[in-house]
């Protein structure tokens, strides 16, 4: 952050997700709630951090990913640009299974797979490798391999996504309830924040978003919290007919009144609202949601990949995320991140293993 020669005011402090600092009482209060200890005296992962260490704890997980590499590209992204080509996502894949988290398997051609083990200087011996040259076969192999239990999570890799989650998606394939969505996560000062859906469910309506909020529910349980709080947000923050996304967060929020959804769940709730128990308060809501919420339920993919992005690209937030919905943890490495994202999402997925 640029320095500046203002004179700060002892009650300033900085914006959690800009850094910059404010004087405003919405500022001050903005995004301070939740508890560092979860009922029962279970300690809650707060951050990335402890999603790594958490993780190292458990036994070593056998992840498997096909290794097709469809560009035929021998130029590895930047390191701070993602990992958009083969040689790039095996790096991290080993980076992960030296830190304990993982033994990789790769599916694909045999000689092309060790040439580039050599080019990274990581030995033959520290990975299976299994011969396959056609992509569908190689990801229908790993899909069965999971389903005889011969590995614990699998990893898209350089597949394609359509094709990938077709597989996925098909009879024989890992879905657990016929439903997937995707959850993004960052780091508050004080907690980890869930958005959810970023990826998957272009527009959702009530039933899909039902099926949204307790796929994100489970994976707050993963981390310790007992009583997930959502923010079903919607632009504006009271019912109006003409907008049916505050009609969908309103039904949500009654639902989980009436213990049909195990969460606390308020809404329709802005941005505004949702991250400022003052903001709320200023216009008539007095819950436990706001400022404290775990999750941030968008109404559809357009708000939710804009704001993901944003965080990103403007805020240089670090992100990760998980697919929720199947019977054993993907890994998707969706293409916006880093090398530490990545590792982050195959730590997530040897928690949920």
């Amino acid at each position: 952050m640029a320095s500046t020669h203002h004179r700060r005011s002892k009650n300033t402090r900085s914006h959690p997700l800009t850094g910059r600092r404010s004087s405003n009482d919405d500022q001050q209060h903005r995004l301070r709630g939740g508890n560092r200890t979860s009922h029962g005296g279970e300690e809650m992962m707060m951050n990335f951090e402890d999603i790594i260490n958490s993780a190292k704890n458990r036994e070593r997980k056998r992840m498997v990913m096909p290794c097709i590499d469809l560009y035929r590209s021998s130029i590895s992204a930047p390191e701070d640009q993602g990992y958009s080509d083969e040689k790039s996502i095996l790096k991290t894949v080993m980076t992960a299974a030296e830190a304990g988290l993982i033994e990789p398997i790769l599916i694909g051609e045999e000689r092309r797979i060790k040439e580039k083990l050599v080019s990274l200087e990581i030995l033959e011996e520290k990975t299976e490798i299994i011969g396959e040259k056609e992509e569908i076969k190689a990801v229908n192999r790993a899909i069965q391999m999971i389903h005889d239990g011969d590995a614990d999570l699998l990893m898209r890799g350089m597949t394609k996504t359509r094709g990938f989650l077709s597989a996925i998606s098909d009879k024989d394939g890992l879905m657990k309830n016929n439903f997937l969505s995707y959850v993004s996560l960052f780091e508050l000062k004080d907690r980890l924040m869930l958005l959810t859906d970023t990826y998957i469910n272009d527009f959702p309506d009530l039933s899909r978003k039902i099926a949204i909020a307790e796929n994100s529910i489970e994976l707050a349980e993963t981390f310790g919290i007992k009583k997930t709080k959502i923010a079903a947000l919607s632009s504006i923050e009271y019912v109006n007919p003409a907008i049916p996304s505050t009609v969908d967060a309103a039904v949500l929020s009654k639902m989980s009144e009436r213990g049909q959804i195990d969460a606390v769940v308020e809404g329709p709730l802005d941005i505004d609202a949702a991250s400022s128990k003052i903001a709320a308060k200023r216009k008539g809501i007095d819950a436990a949601v706001p400022e404290e919420a775990n999750v941030f339920l968008f109404p559809d993919i357009e708000s939710a990949y804009a704001f993901y992005q944003f965080l990103i690209f403007l805020f240089g937030a670090e992100m990760t995320g998980t697919l929720m919905g199947t019977r054993s943890p993907v890994i998707l490495n969706v293409g916006i991140g880093t090398p530490k994202s990545m590792v982050l999402e195959i730590a997530l997925g040897v928690l949920r293993c």
